[in-house]
């Protein structure tokens, strides 16, 4: 699969591959612009106890050891757990002075919460391809619920192909089976309606062992989509 989907959808996994790394939501999201070219990308860095300036992150549980050093100098790191979405991070990746988002296309991995729904909207972005939806808090249809809101409506297309979607739903389901997961449990009721062939290969792929060992690279997130996809072959319903 990995080599026949878009370049833009590959960059938006690979951002959720990483944030599923480092122990984050599996969410990603990248920016083009209308001839096709990168612009900015960001995850879901929800539960990351550190990353690199300009980024919203952190869980809450940390505040206290990262406030003084999270927020002391122009440009550190933005510690607010609540905003540290994948669409936040890659809106505020991009220099509104050097680049029109009117023009430009956002790529997300996940249909997008309400707080992103109206980041994309006050930002102007042009359009939003989502690959997969979100049973329990994706608000697409906020983005286009109110028109008065923009002079020229958002394009939103989604959810994308069946089986990319499928397999970011089964990788979003693995990190929420993970043991005492926090917040798991009103995450994945809808899911098991919604979703069931996701949750039975999430639980597989949880007590297999086969994504631990893989990297955050792009090569990481080639091997670790061609191992979703094999196990939900295995687990149709």
């Amino acid at each position: 699969m990995w080599k026949s989907l878009w370049p833009m959808w590959r960059t938006a996994f690979e951002e959720a591959w990483a944030a599923f790394v480092a122990g984050s939501i599996p969410h990603g999201a990248a920016i083009f612009d209308c001839e096709g070219s990168l612009i900015s990308r960001g995850r879901n860095r929800k539960y990351q106890r550190r990353t690199q300036p300009g980024v919203l992150f952190g869980n809450k549980r940390h505040a206290a050891e990262r406030r003084h050093e999270g927020m002391k100098a122009v440009g550190a790191p933005i510690f607010h757990s609540k905003l540290a979405h994948a669409e936040m991070n890659a809106i505020m990746a991009v220099d509104p002075a050097a680049v029109d988002l009117a023009s430009c296309t956002m790529y997300a991995t996940t249909e997008p919460c309400d707080q992103c729904a109206a980041a994309l909207l006050a930002t102007r972005v042009g359009a939003l391809h989502y690959a997969s939806p979100d049973p329990r808090g994706g608000r697409a249809d906020l983005l286009l619920a109110n028109p008065r809101l923009r002079r020229t409506p958002i394009v939103v297309i989604g959810p994308h192909d069946d089986d990319l979607s499928l397999a970011l739903m089964t990788l979003r389901a693995t990190y929420w089976i993970w043991p005492d997961r926090a917040g798991a449990d009103p995450v994945l009721q809808p899911w098991k309606t919604a979703a069931p062939q996701a949750i039975a290969a999430g639980e597989r792929l949880l007590h297999s062992g086969d994504l631990a060992a893989l990297p955050p690279t792009p090569k990481g997130a080639a091997k670790a989509l061609a191992i979703i996809q094999r196990c939900l072959e295995e687990c149709v319903l």
